[in-house]
């Protein structure tokens, strides 16, 4: 069984299936257009095994031509551009690396982003794949599906690959973690290029079979707040976000409050993609509580591409874990309960492994940690990626490149391996530092990074933290001072503060923060 198989198979349906603004797909329509889509790629040129690259910024045109692809046998990257999209010979430039990565033979825009598009590859109009099918013939499980691009905010891009079969076995495998109610409606507005935004957005509610409404994220960036409203207008009982656009939420909450917008319908508000804050987290709970928000509607969740989307998933509508663990034993790697009065770091219990799915914790030499020491996260798992592409097969425990710990079978998510910071022996968290001086007033929410310098003269790194701010630099000194002020009294001793102007912080496409890269650009 493939998707195309099973989106076939819901044709029969005149229900509704995707919503595309005032447009809305029945399961009909939504065979109809992938179909059509197809038959414009065949005649294109494009057939089994080729691979192409989607320039995935408009949602109809992408749905289509993703799903096309397959329906062909071809195999797929979605691509997008860089947040700040005006220099189109960079724009240019990512796209044609991203095609070089994967050895395209084609890429497909959509015609308003033609000038965006690296000229030096064939380029096939979006708008243009558009003829009548005859005989499509669909993909086998084996068949290589997509080549996902990683956000490579520690270190360059790799191509994950992932099968028809694997893909779908996912989707199966989340599907029995979370098992939602009849008649569920999800709604997303997360880059089709983001693993969570295709297979979580996208491709999860195509294989349970519910409607979707589907936003484009420049719709969400113009306007955060209709988002809420488009929850609360079509009754949404499940959609997923960054923890940094869960955050905005709270200085949202009070118009949300205002306008009387009802989200009690809203079972699942998946969280994922970046370090969550517990705080964030129990703050915008009790802002929306009088809109009928509850706490347990929050899902926090781990993933990666490499795991194709999804690792650990908590129970649905079940009290939400955090896990205050004390500062001083989280520098010599333990993650004990803080004790009354103890500076302490709070972390979100991520849930547990998905059904076939194993996560152990180990240390540098591969050693198995018992629970609450904090190490390297691997996991295995059989719906996994098959390996990066061009390079060698991966082992039966894939190493994340993240931290963690286990707490009574609960996963904890500390931070990325290749961003700790060693001070002096101790171990600081970065997403901790963040998170501290993220609720200094003055701090722009989601413009913090904290990275290691090295120092040769004291053989370790220093602790330097560069914070985005609109206050004048006049007042720059003094909000630098409470900055250090609150990390003193969480536990943490920063070497260096530096404010730099709102924008200034360099994030991938999907709106991660690169930390590596913003020592570059202060260090």
């Amino acid at each position: 069984m493939t998707l195309l198989a099973l989106l076939r198979d819901r044709a029969r349906s005149d229900a509704p299936g995707l919503h595309l603004g005032p447009v809305t797909w029945s399961w009909a329509e939504y065979w109809t257009q992938v179909q059509r889509a197809a038959a414009g790629l065949r005649a294109a040129g494009i057939g089994r095994g080729d691979h192409v690259v989607v320039l995935a910024i408009d949602c109809a045109t992408a749905v289509r031509t993703i799903l096309g692809a397959w329906a062909l046998g071809a195999v797929v990257t979605p691509v997008g551009v860089p947040l700040r999209a005006d220099d189109v010979t960079a724009c240019a430039r990512h796209v044609a690396e991203c095609a070089a990565l994967v050895d395209a033979v084609a890429i497909i825009a959509p015609r308003a982003a033609a000038q965006l598009v690296a000229m030096d590859r064939r380029v096939l109009v979006a708008e243009d794949l558009d003829a009548v099918p005859a005989g499509i013939c669909e993909p086998v499980g084996d068949d290589l599906a997509l080549i996902q691009l990683t956000s490579g905010t520690t270190g360059r891009a790799r191509g994950v690959m992932v099968s028809h079969d694997r893909l779908y076995t996912h989707l199966a495998a989340m599907a029995r973690a979370l098992p939602l109610r009849t008649g569920a409606v999800g709604l997303s507005w997360l880059p089709l290029f983001h693993d969570m935004g295709l297979i979580g957005g996208l491709l999860f509610p195509l294989y349970c079979g519910f409607e979707l409404h589907l936003l484009s994220p420049l719709q969400f960036r113009a306007n955060p707040f209709g988002w809420l409203e488009q929850l609360a207008r079509h009754r949404v009982t499940i959609t997923p976000a960054p923890p940094s656009v869960w955050g905005l939420c709270r200085t949202l909450a009070p118009r949300a409050v205002e306008r009387r917008l009802d989200l009690s319908q809203l079972d699942c508000a998946l969280v994922g993609a970046e370090p969550i804050s517990a705080a964030v987290l129990s703050e915008l709970a009790a802002a929306l509580a009088p809109c009928g928000f509850t706490p347990d509607a929050f899902f926090p969740v781990y993933g990666l591409a490499e795991a194709t989307l999804a690792a650990t998933f908590p129970a649905l509508r079940a009290p939400r874990v955090h896990d205050a663990v004390g500062v001083a034993a989280l520098g010599s790697g333990r993650a004990e309960p803080a004790r009354a009065g103890e500076p302490a770091a709070t972390f979100v219990g991520c849930g547990r492994p998905l059904p076939g799915t194993r996560i152990r914790i180990v240390d540098e030499r591969g050693g198995e940690l018992p629970e609450r020491r904090i190490g390297r996260i691997e996991l295995a798992s059989p719906h996994a990626m098959l390996g990066y592409y061009r390079e060698d097969p991966p082992p039966e425990w894939l190493a994340t490149g993240d931290l963690g710990y286990l707490a009574a079978g609960e996963l904890f998510v500390t931070g990325r391996t290749k961003e700790l910071i060693i001070r002096a022996g101790q171990n600081l968290v970065p997403g901790h530092i963040e998170e501290v001086a993220s609720r200094v007033a003055g701090v722009r929410p989601g413009g913090v990074a904290a990275f290691g310098v090295w120092s040769p003269q004291l053989a370790t790194e220093h602790a330097w933290l560069v914070a985005e701010t609109r206050c004048p630099p006049a007042e720059h000194a003094t909000l630098a001072r409470a900055i250090r002020d609150a990390l003193a009294a969480s536990g943490v001793e920063i070497d260096e503060v530096r404010l730099v102007a709102p924008n200034t912080l360099p994030k991938t496409t999907s709106g991660k923060l690169v930390r590596t890269r913003v020592a570059e650009l202060v260090a």
